[in-house]
């Protein structure tokens, strides 16, 4: 504590805490998404023949999703952008999108064809574009904890990523409206937990 040198190395030390306020006017139309493999280390495809999934997220607002792929391709990465901002920003408003992603062929690809405005961060610096990655590691979280708690083997994280990704936007905190309800309006369905009131019946093989 009584050294000179250490005090004035805490004293000018930069703090980012709270420094991202997402309701500042300008995130109001910027979005940023991130593709994920999602393959075990055995392998294992996702039900429906899942390896991938893409996670969108708009920051204003802090809604977010995920939806799984098959392949990296443009055409399934594509739909699923044309899906989220049709509900994120309104068919008649996407052209105001300003993307934050990486240099992946499929995400440039899919801004020029909307021709928005993109963002990359520098290279090997993936943590510049923090927000998408730390929905990433939310969403990767949230799948192990929906699959434990259901008692469900990994391959049906397609079902649980999408389920808890629903889940986590309904959820309101502070009293202030949910992500989903600032960004798509009213709830008109029930919220459920993953795997409840789900029965099935084991192989064989495995009792």
């Amino acid at each position: 504590p009584q050294c000179p040198g250490c005090n004035s190395a805490a004293r000018d030390k930069r703090h980012y805490k709270e420094s991202f306020q997402r309701d500042h006017p300008k995130h109001k139309d910027e979005m940023t998404m991130d593709q994920v493999g999602m393959s075990d280390l055995n392998g294992t495809l996702g039900i429906g023949k899942y390896r991938y999934a893409i996670v969108f997220c708009k920051i204003a607002e802090d809604y977010w999703t995920f939806v799984p792929l098959k392949t990296l391709a443009f055409e399934e990465s594509e739909n699923a952008f044309r899906q989220f901002c049709s509900g994120a920003y309104g068919d008649d408003n996407l052209h105001k999108a300003l993307v934050y992603c990486d240099a992946h062929s499929t995400l440039v690809q899919i801004c020029d064809t909307y021709s928005l405005l993109r963002r990359h961060p520098p290279p090997g610096r993936p943590q510049a574009n923090a927000v998408i990655e730390r929905k990433v590691g939310i969403v990767l979280d949230g799948i192990r904890k929906t699959t434990v708690s259901a008692g469900l083997p990994n391959c049906f994280w397609p079902f649980a990523g999408h389920a808890f990704a629903v889940n986590d936007t309904l959820e309101q905190k502070g009293g202030e409206l949910s992500s989903w309800e600032r960004t798509l309006g009213k709830v008109t369905f029930r919220k459920f937990v993953f795997g409840q009131l789900v029965f099935f019946r084991p192989a064989p093989t495995i009792t």
